[in-house]
């Protein structure tokens, strides 16, 4: 995919610098209002975990949670394949530092990795209607019900000894899997189980908690999408409404499966197709989606959060 992505971009580098020539005019007041899109996005994030930690009894705030996803972005975005990996790696290890229960800290985790999927898929059944495409709809919405049903199925299960049980053996074995190849976790693979279900006792996920939770995940997915549309409108173009979300879930799509580090060079490719097929051309479409590649590594954000990061911790030392 990346080899693909390498010489599509080599083979077409004349195009590429007639939309880098286009990035003279950008304007910068959209582009300011793709930022603050993408800073909604962010926020978004941090309240769908503020949400579920607090049902476990973690009242964290949504600001440390804010400086925390963005740096675990940094993370994801440096490392290629498993950086997602290393990011819920590295989230888990500052909501322990702050006193968070570690059974908590990965069913939030776990929970926002769910909501995520879920919301996503619901935003491609949008993008699906929008562009006229009910099979992709339907997909799209077959997907979301399945993530819903498989969530439902074990939250019943929780609710009965009968289902707790059954819970216990199928967790009990894909853990004396993971102990033979990893020799960890170590302890009985039953009792393990039974621990962290006694532990989740405590996790309480009200209506409304579930109603914040998803809605803050489809605002974090919309707001970066609103991203892409800014930046189509600070090059100057008219923005193709009933096909834009389609170009940009393809390159989401694109960067999951990617090996590059925050899918360079493949998301662009997948985004720049989509676009020139709704119509763009296709400097213009590689001119929107540098702008929106640029804004959504969030260099800017993040180098600014690292630098003053050393000075607030002094002055809240010296505060103390």
């Amino acid at each position: 995919m990346a080899l693909g992505a390498a010489v599509a971009i080599y083979a077409e580098r004349g195009t590429i610098r007639s939309g880098l020539q286009l990035l003279e005019h950008v304007n910068l007041a959209w582009v300011f209002a793709a930022v603050g899109a993408e800073v909604i996005c962010m926020l978004a994030f941090a309240v769908l975990q503020a949400c579920l930690l607090r049902a476990g009894g973690a009242p964290i705030t949504v600001s440390w949670l804010l400086a925390t996803a963005y740096r675990a972005d940094v993370i994801a975005s440096a490392v290629p394949v498993v950086g997602s990996g290393m990011a819920t790696r590295y989230a888990y290890r500052q909501y322990r530092a702050r006193g968070v229960d570690p059974t908590v800290a990965a069913v939030a985790l776990t929970l926002a990795g769910v909501a995520s999927t879920i919301t996503f898929a619901v935003v491609v059944v949008v993008a699906a209607l929008l562009s006229g495409n009910a099979a992709a709809a339907g997909g799209g919405l077959v997907g979301a019900l399945g993530a819903i049903i498989a969530v439902a199925t074990v939250v019943v299960a929780l609710r009965s000894p009968l289902g707790q049980q059954r819970l216990i053996t199928l967790a009990s074995w894909f853990i004396q899997r993971k102990q033979r190849v990893l020799r960890r976790p170590t302890g009985d693979p039953a009792q393990l189980v039974r621990t962290a279900l006694h532990q989740l006792s405590r996790f309480r996920l009200t209506s409304v908690n579930i109603s914040l939770a998803l809605t803050s995940s489809i605002v974090n997915w919309f707001a970066d999408a609103a991203c892409l549309v800014l930046s189509i409108r600070a090059i100057g173009l008219a923005i193709p409404w009933h096909t834009v979300l389609v170009a940009w879930s393809a390159g989401k799509a694109a960067g999951s499966l990617s090996p590059t580090p925050a899918g360079l060079g493949v998301v662009e490719t997948a985004m720049i197709a989509a676009l020139v097929a709704t119509g763009l051309r296709a400097p213009d479409a590689i001119a929107a989606v540098i702008v929106y590649r640029v804004l959504t590594f969030k260099v800017v954000i993040t180098t600014i959060w690292c630098a003053f990061r050393p000075l607030i911790e002094h002055r809240k030392t010296r505060l103390a």
